[in-house]
């Protein structure tokens, strides 16, 4: 989790940098509406999804050892 008082694309940049895999973006819009947004390693953006959608496709992935 990255809660520091840097704007949104310095945070993108940085986890690209560390090469995380995956991103969460998560603001009042998303808790409302229980979702997240995920950006990939790439920086794809793939835009907003119900928060158990995500949780059952990364399950998927690291069931079938899929690599994206």
């Amino acid at each position: 989790m990255d809660d520091r008082s840097e704007r949104l694309q310095a945070k993108i940049r940085d986890a690209q940098l560390e090469k995380a895999a995956y991103m969460l973006i998560v603001g009042d819009k998303e808790e409302k509406e229980e979702s997240v947004s995920k950006r990939g390693r790439s920086g794809k953006d793939y835009g907003p999804q119900p928060l158990e959608k995500f949780v059952e496709d990364i399950k998927k992935e690291i069931e079938e050892k899929i690599i994206s």
